[in-house]
């Protein structure tokens, strides 16, 4: 289902912001890269109030500057609902960050199924090694 991009960019950056108990300096400061690239606190104030449309850079530098994953970011920019079964298609860390917000109860539900994807990795790397 898509969701106004502006409006669900700017309410992620609010839920990440209150959550990590960030400013808008912090998120500046986190999202220079080795080039020098980021984003400006006056920038995320601006996305947050629905008054810029992000580029590339700029939400590969809003990811950094929040601490997610670039793959969530990207999705949410597009207006995609992020966690809507069969549109997002997660990195491992969009993956983890998905399962460290379940309960308790769901993660250890969710535990037998995750040690069954670590051994198939882990059997799929061996065979990838021996082929070489």
């Amino acid at each position: 289902m898509a969701k106004n991009p502006t409006k669900a960019l700017s309410d992620f950056i609010k839920r990440i912001k209150r959550e990590k108990n960030l400013s808008l300096k912090a998120i500046e400061r986190a999202s220079e890269d080795s080039t020098g690239e980021k984003i400006s606190g006056n920038y995320v104030n601006d996305l947050i109030n629905g008054n810029a449309v992000p580029t590339v850079g700029k939400v590969q530098a809003l990811a950094r500057g929040l601490g997610e994953s670039e793959d969530l970011l990207f999705e949410i920019a597009r207006g995609v609902e992020a966690h809507s079964t069969g549109a997002h298609r997660c990195s491992s860390t969009c993956l983890a960050k998905q399962i460290s917000e379940l309960s308790l109860d769901d993660q250890n539900r969710l535990r037998p199924l995750l040690e069954m994807v670590q051994k198939e990795v882990a059997s799929l790397r061996g065979a990838r090694q021996r082929r070489r």
